[in-house]
């Protein structure tokens, strides 16, 4: 029995390493891609751009806020945590997982309502698609940290050191009740707006086409590797099985190997010929707007040598109140 517990122990450990270097390269690889969207912005300004970048902002706060947690849970190994000290290194992370989980269920909506509102979308919906966006996830992050601190008392030594094992007794029904949520959404939306993107979507757009492989390839990792997570913690709730009952200590490796699979995705799924292209296409058409604003009649002025165009020999229009009209001789 002692060598059954050391042995799950060390692959517990094991997973809080993977999951660590996965906070890491989070961090750093996201930043580069924050970096590199902020210099090519110009293919994201249509369609859900504002969701896109705010995930993978999020996605390094996510990064940034797991670290503590996992610094704990190797120092512990796993076994005799205080309570009170899980509670506090885990908040961060509570707040931007659920956060982020909120952020790609608001995208998935934002995209199934572009396809079925479509005029209705453009002219209003999208204004105001990203604000409602953040407020949402804003409020499900708050709820998030009251049901986890919501409890009798903090001073318990636990067992394990997971951030589910410090969690307050409400909390897993309402973390059960809200993945399930957000997963039935985002996977109905996604599947919704994959099947009509590939039946109907005509567009000569470079940027529109851009933007829709890299949103549906995000929603489909997003389905995938939350929804495995997500499913099995269905299956333990129902059944109690066993070998499902340290599963909450996968669920941030899960999360980490998402936001590295994110760097990975923006590489695979944006050309750099594509991305000039659609840089040369917003400069020639700032240039058309700049000459079109400079020809315009309220733009013109006629300089006093300047000759009329076109037959001079026409009669000249003179307006009614003209200085021209007035010296004119009236006919005998």
């Amino acid at each position: 029995m002692t060598y059954y517990i050391s042995s799950m122990n060390i692959n517990i450990n094991a997973i809080h390493v993977i999951t660590f270097v996965g906070e890491v390269g989070t961090v750093v690889l996201c930043s580069i891609l924050l970096r590199a969207l902020h210099i090519n912005s110009s293919y994201l300004r249509k369609e859900c751009g504002n969701h896109v970048k705010s995930i993978v902002l999020v996605a390094i706060l996510c990064g940034l806020s797991s670290m503590p947690s996992s610094i704990v849970l190797l120092s512990y190994g796993n076994i005799n945590c205080p309570q009170i000290l899980l509670v506090l290194v885990s908040l961060p992370r509570i707040l931007t997982m659920r956060f982020e989980i909120t952020q790609y269920t608001c995208m998935s909506v934002d995209r199934a309502a572009s396809t079925i509102l479509q005029r209705t979308y453009y002219k209003k919906f999208r204004k105001w698609s990203f604000r409602m966006s953040l407020i949402v996830s804003g409020v499900f992050s708050f709820l998030d940290l009251i049901f986890y601190l919501v409890r009798d008392k903090f001073d318990k030594i636990l067992d394990h050191c997971s951030s589910f094992d410090a969690a307050g007794p409400s909390y897993g029904f309402y973390f059960f009740i809200i993945n399930i949520f957000c997963l039935g959404i985002s996977s109905s939306c996604y599947i919704f707006y994959f099947y009509d993107t590939r039946m109907h979507l005509k567009t000569s757009s470079v940027s529109t086409m851009i933007t829709v492989r890299l949103v549906i390839n995000m929603l489909g990792f997003f389905v995938l590797l939350f929804g495995i997570p997500t499913i099995l913690l269905t299956l333990n709730r129902i059944f109690h099985f066993e070998f499902l009952q340290n599963l909450g200590n996968y669920l941030d490796a899960f999360l980490q190997m998402q936001h590295v699979l994110m760097f990975f995705i923006f590489c695979f799924t944006i050309d750099n010929k594509r991305l000039k292209q659609v840089s040369i296409t917003s400069t020639i058409t700032g240039t058309q707007t700049t000459s079109r604003n400079q020809k315009s009649p309220g733009n013109q002025t006629t300089s006093k040598n300047s000759k009329p165009l076109g037959n001079s020999n026409l009669p000249r229009t003179i307006s009614r109140d003209s200085p021209a009209r007035k010296n004119e001789t009236p006919a005998s």
